[in-house]
C-alpha cells in the first residue's frame, strides 16, 4: 500500500515573501485514471485553495511523494 501526500509551496507577500509548504495525503488514484491524465492532486487542489485563500498565498509549485506504507512512521 502507498501513500501519497501532494505538496504546494506558498508564496506569501505578508510573510516577506517567505515560502510555506502545505502537504495534504491524497487518495490514491487509480492507475487506469491515472494513464487518461488525472493526477492525485486533482483530489486535494480544493482544499488546498481554501486553505491557501485563507493563508493569504498563492501556489507556485505542487510536487506528489509516493510512500510505502512499509517505510512510512508516525510519531
Amino acid at each position: 500500500m502507498m501513500k501519497v501526500f501532494v505538496l504546494f509551496d506558498i508564496k506569501n507577500s505578508r510573510l516577506g515573501n517567505m515560502g510555506i509548504r502545505l502537504a495534504l495525503e491524497a487518495r490514491p488514484t487509480p492507475p487506469s485514471q491515472l494513464l487518461q491524465g488525472k493526477k492525485h492532486f486533482d483530489d486535494c487542489l480544493p482544499a488546498a485553495s481554501t486553505l491557501i485563500s485563507k493563508l493569504g498565498g498563492e501556489i507556485y509549485e505542487i510536487y506528489e511523494i509516493y510512500l510505502s506504507t512499509t517505510h512510512y512512521y508516525q510519531r
